[in-house]
Order: structure tokens, then sequence, then C-alpha cells
């Protein structure tokens, strides 16, 4: 539950631009408090749905970690209902895991390819969570020497020395720290920011680009961040959708309990699949495996007879 709720913290962010329009110029004086008003009629939206990304590529030196993780969320804050669809990317390892999170009720319903179930979880931790997506709390100094281009929105580009709004930052290394025993100290680079306020003063893109040098395991290591938050829908008027069939979810403990019976009841028929020695297939193998992958899962049956396979070949070897 840990690592769900860090995903549900790490929603400060924003996807790529919008079309520009063709006239730039230095930005009035007056564009932070043009910012902190639209953060401020921003923040008051209680309906509204949102695309998410946080792109975070890591360099430890001898290792390296690029995740992509990408969120579409509806919430309805007044409802206390929120649905998030979540994709997370481990780039070189395979396709992306899919998840999604259903809250309604102080129930939060979790579901992946292989997994649903359900778990309490108070309606004003979710909510908090949730409407955090709507903060991005910029500094005046993040806004020197803007560039603002006009048009039917308001777009700003801005770059700053990351140092200088380094408590912003820092918020999104969050999960570097959770990922790896860092010097908690950043050299943060210069900060490219874009943000736009549609024709109503609402914020409708965020964006946040950088790169942080750290000392982790005692290498230099380097942490290249883009965090972006774009809203889909502040019209107020957004429905949240429940995931078919939620009736049917059980609570964690009872599916973590039926897990493990499952597990249990796979092995068994992991073990009647090969004769004595671990490694000569029974008779009637393709029939026993094809009915067990029925009942238990074939990934779950695959990974029991890897195992059994690996250990009865060294029991092999060893005699």
């Amino acid at each position: 539950m840990k690592a769900i709720k860090k995903i549900v913290a790490l929603t400060l962010c924003a996807l790529l631009c919008l079309p520009l329009a063709a006239c730039s110029k230095d930005a009035p004086d007056d564009i932070y408090e043009t910012y902190t008003e639209a953060e401020k009629k921003t923040n008051t939206l209680e309906k509204y749905g949102a695309e998410v990304v946080m792109d975070l590529d890591l360099d430890f030196g001898e290792s390296d970690m690029h995740i992509i993780s990408t969120t579409a969320l509806t919430a309805d804050l007044p409802g206390n209902t929120f649905l998030q669809n979540m994709s997370q990317e481990m780039v070189g390892y395979g396709a992306p895991v899919e998840m999604s999170l259903y809250h309604a009720d102080g129930v939060t319903y979790y579901t992946s390819s292989s997994q649903k179930y359900k778990y309490d979880q108070t309606d004003a931790d979710a909510m908090d969570s949730i409407a955090s997506v709507a903060s991005f709390d910029l500094p005046e100094v993040a806004f020197k020497g803007a560039k603002v281009k006009t048009g039917k929105d308001l777009t700003v580009t801005s770059s700053v020395d990351g140092n200088e709004i380094s408590t912003v930052l820092l918020e999104f290394l969050a999960a570097v720290d959770a990922m790896s025993e860092t010097t908690n100290t950043y050299d943060l680079s210069k900060t490219d920011i874009e943000l736009t306020i549609d024709d109503e003063g609402y914020l409708t893109l965020m964006s946040l680009s950088f790169s942080a040098d750290f000392v982790s395991d005692g290498a230099n290591s380097t942490a290249k961040v883009k965090v972006t938050v774009k809203y889909t829908d502040v019209s107020g008027t957004v429905t949240v959708e429940a995931p078919a069939g939620i009736a049917d979810y059980i609570y964690y403990d009872e599916y973590s309990e039926e897990q493990e019976e499952l597990d249990g009841l796979a092995v068994e028929a992991a073990f009647a699949l090969f004769e004595e020695d671990h490694q000569t297939k029974v008779e009637n193998y393709d029939e026993l495996y094809a009915e067990a992958c029925e009942k238990y899962g074939k990934d779950r049956m695959d990974s029991i007879i890897e195992v059994i396979v690996m250990f009865g070949g060294l029991d092999q070897a060893g005699q």
C-alpha cells in the first residue's frame, strides 16, 4: 500500500505542450500574479480530469533505471470518489504494468492484470492526496525572465536555476530516495518550466524538467526528471465511473489468504507433473499442465515449475 500511496503523492505532474501561438514577448510584470490567481482558481476545482506523467531517468554510475509513470485521473471531491488508471513502465524490462484505483465511500478498489481486491482507506487521506494534484506551487523567482505566448490560451515558459526553487523540486526526488540510499544532497540543474492558462483562467498545463546530481552508495549519480500535469476537463461536470464488477471484490486480507491457499495447491499440482527426479515429465503432462493453468493461472504455474526444474537439476548434479 505504501507504493500505491507514493504513486498518488507523485501526481503533481503533466503532459507535453499544446500548440503555441506565434507571438512571443517578455513576461509582463504581473505574470506571477496571473499565475497565482490561476493556481488558486484551479485549486478550487471540485470535479476535474487530468493526465499525469512522471518520467524518471536514473544513472547510478554502474547501473541505470528509466521509469515512466502515467496516470489518467478523474476526481469528484464532493462525492469522495476518484478513478486512477495507471501505467508503470521500467523501460527495457518488458511491457508496462497496468493498474487502477477506484475510491468511493471510504473504500479503495485495486485492479491489475492478475489481482482484484479492496481495502479501507479514510476519505480524508484519499481525497487530500488526490486534491494535491491541483497544487503546483511555484515561487515568484520561477518566473524570472519568463516568456509569454498569447492566443486563445496564455502560455508561459521560463528557465530558472533549480537550486532557487529546490523546495518544489525535492518533492519529485522523493521517488529517488525511495529507490536508493542517497546523501539527500542534490545539485539541481537549470529547470525548464511551462504552464498554460486557458481563457477562463484555469491552469490546464504544468510542466517541469530538470536534472539532479547526487551521491548514491558512494557513486556519483544523476536523475533526469520531467513531471507534468495536463488537465483534460475543468468543466466541473466530470462523472467518475466505477469499474465493472466491484461488488465481487474481496478485502485485501481475505484476498491474501486466498492467494496463499492457491499457491499451496499450485505447488502440489506442479510437483505432480514430474517424476521423483523433478526433471522427467509424467506421461500425461500436457493434460495435467493445462488443467493446472486453468485452475491456478499460467504465470503462477510456470514460475513454480521453473523453480522445481532448477532445483531438481541441482540435486541431480550433486548426486
